[in-house]
Parts: C-alpha cells; sequence; structure tokens
C-alpha cells in the first residue's frame, strides 16, 4: 500500500481503479511504511490502527490528514468494487487540528533591525534592505510582489503602486497608495540608480541586489534569496523579522487604528477595505491575519449599555442596608 508524501500517485491509481491484486505496487512510500500490507485483502482494522499510531508519531498533524483523506477515497473505491466489504479506515479519524494564532512582528522589532542596518551605511546590503523592509512595512505586499516590482509600476505622480497579477498569490492585479513616507525613499533609490547604472530603464526590477553587490548572482532577485539576507540580518539583529510577520504586523495596524486617528471626515478602515489593500479573495484571510489587541477590545467592550439593577443588591449590602 504505498502512498506517497504528495498523494498524486494515489489520485492516479484511483482514477485507473484499484485493482485486486498490489495495491500500488513499486516501493512503499512513507504513508504506509512498516505496514506489511501488499494487497487490498490484507487490509484489517488493527493494521489501520497500527498504521495510524506510527505514522503520528513521526510526522505533523497535516501530514497525516492527508495520508488518511487520500487512503480514504482509495479504499472506498475499493468498497465500490468490492475487493473490500467496509472501508477500516472509517474506524479511525483524523487527528483534531489546533490552529495556532499567527504571530505578527512587533513595530519594535522592526525598528531595531532598522537600527541595526542604519549602523553599517558603507554596506550596499545594509541599506538595500533598509528600503526593501521599508517598502513591506508601508505597503503589506507579499516577498513574491516585492521581487516582482519593476520602476514603471510606480506611479509617483500618482502616489500608488502597481501589483502584477503574475506575482500574486490568487491570480489578481490591482493597485495601492504609495504612503507619503515611502514616496521620498522610492524616488531616492530611484535617481541614484538611474545616476549609477548607464543601462538603467524603467523595466528594470526595483530590488535587484545584483546591481549594488558582486557577492550575489543572477538576472534577478529571487524570493529566496532575499528571505534568507532578511533571516541573517534578522539573527544579527537579535529580532525575529520576516516578511510575513511584517504582512501580518500591518494588517494588524490598519485594522486597530483608532477612529481619531483618520482624516477629518474620513470613515475608520473597514476589513473590506483591508481585504482590498492586502489582495485576499475570502474576507475571512484577512481576518485571521489581524492580531488582536487588548485595549482594542477594551474599548469595544467599553461600549456595553449598562445593565440597570445589576449593582444595586452589591450597594445595598456595602451601605449597610437590606430590601
Amino acid at each position: 500500500m504505498a502512498f506517497d508524501d504528495s498523494g498524486a500517485h494515489d489520485v492516479q491509481k484511483l482514477q485507473q481503479g484499484i485493482q485486486p491484486g498490489p495495491v500500488c505496487g513499486g516501493t512503499p512510500g512513507r504513508g504506509a511504511e512498516g505496514t506489511g500490507i501488499d494487497t487490498v485483502s490484507d487490509i484489517t482494522s488493527e493494521c489501520i490502527v497500527d498504521w495510524r499510531d506510527s505514522v503520528v508519531s513521526r510526522c505533523t498533524t497535516t501530514t497525516f490528514n492527508t495520508y488518511h483523506r487520500h487512503i480514504r477515497a482509495i479504499l472506498n473505491h475499493s468498497v465500490r468494487k468490492k475487493y473490500l466489504d467496509e472501508n477500516p479506515i472509517l474506524l479511525i479519524r483524523q487527528c483534531r487540528r489546533v490552529t495556532v494564532r499567527r504571530k505578527a512582528c512587533s513595530r519594535e522589532e522592526i525598528e531595531i533591525l532598522c537600527r541595526f542596518l542604519q549602523a553599517d551605511p558603507d554596506d550596499p546590503v545594509s541599506i538595500f534592505l533598509l528600503r526593501a523592509v521599508a517598502v513591506l512595512y508601508y505597503t503589506g505586499i507579499r516577498l513574491s510582489q516585492l521581487c516582482g516590482l519593476e520602476w514603471n509600476d510606480i506611479d509617483f505622480e500618482g502616489s500608488t503602486i502597481f501589483l502584477r497579477e503574475k506575482y500574486s498569490k490568487t491570480g489578481m492585479e490591482w493597485c495601492i497608495p504609495l504612503h507619503e513616507d515611502l514616496h521620498g525613499v522610492l524616488l531616492q533609490m530611484r535617481n541614484e540608480a538611474s545616476r549609477l547604472f548607464p543601462d538603467f530603464v524603467k523595466s528594470d526590477q526595483v530590488f535587484f541586489l545584483q546591481r549594488y553587490s558582486d557577492r550575489y548572482r543572477g538576472v534577478r532577485m529571487k524570493p529566496d534569496q532575499f528571505a534568507r539576507i532578511l533571516k541573517k540580518a534578522s539573527i544579527r539583529a537579535g529580532v525575529n523579522v520576516s516578511s510575513h510577520r511584517i504582512r501580518h504586523l500591518f494588517a494588524t495596524m490598519l485594522a486597530n487604528q483608532e477612529s481619531e486617528k483618520a482624516g477629518k471626515g474620513d470613515a475608520p478602515l473597514t476589513l473590506v477595505a483591508l481585504k482590498e489593500i492586502l489582495g485576499h479573495r475570502n474576507i475571512a484571510t484577512t481576518v485571521s491575519y489581524i492580531e488582536p489587541r487588548l485595549a482594542s477590545q477594551r474599548r469595544v467592550l467599553g461600549g456595553i449599555e449598562p445593565l440597570n439593577g445589576v449593582n444595586d443588591p452589591v450597594s445595598r449590602r456595602r451601605s449597610g442596608t437590606s430590601g
């Protein structure tokens, strides 16, 4: 019963139809490692339980549930083909998934990283990384979008940034506002690039580190390459900052902003607007990015109307009177 990690082979066998012979043939994959099962008829409830205990002891909950899902589909097919009387895997349930709240980094951590990078102004990599962190902080874009950003995507006159479909996880393209503090950073960066590099064109990658340092190779800056550089700098600065943690901080800051910080006559940012900025298709994803803050929760609870009569008995006891 060989089920490879990706599940693609399982699906292929399911489409072809399971035969009474070897379940999947070939070398057993990790999904059925050590089970001793070669044919559908070998599968019993006892071996399914042993298999579950073995997989759970060495894999994550998500991995086990993936195996469970694929095997259940194949054995359901075997039952329909009458190779089995019943599906033995239905005797065990998928593992309960514990959802861990995603952790946003703090603004203080980003400031520590920025001070660390500013301490070496002669290092082009530090300055490059400092500007990239500023873009992530003020836009909340994904790392793939940061690396896909070209100079002609930035409209300095209209103060917008165009995010291309090619680098979007959701397959969308949209514009986001260019923050006024970021406007000057990017304009200075573009002017420097046009002055330093004779072959500069507007279709150039904005964050093309290979132009600034010969330590790096390649015709474009790639997301995994940037992630390694940022991680290395964060460790040296003593903080835990990543592009995605900055994205979560961005969502949290905007969702928790005070209504009085909005412009005159403007309403506070809505979740719908935040969803559009982040480029999510589902607003539930946007909500999961927001880290709740106790101060905001207390402010919301402060809007509850008082319940008359609740404190009356307490007040009478304290005053020594009785009804």
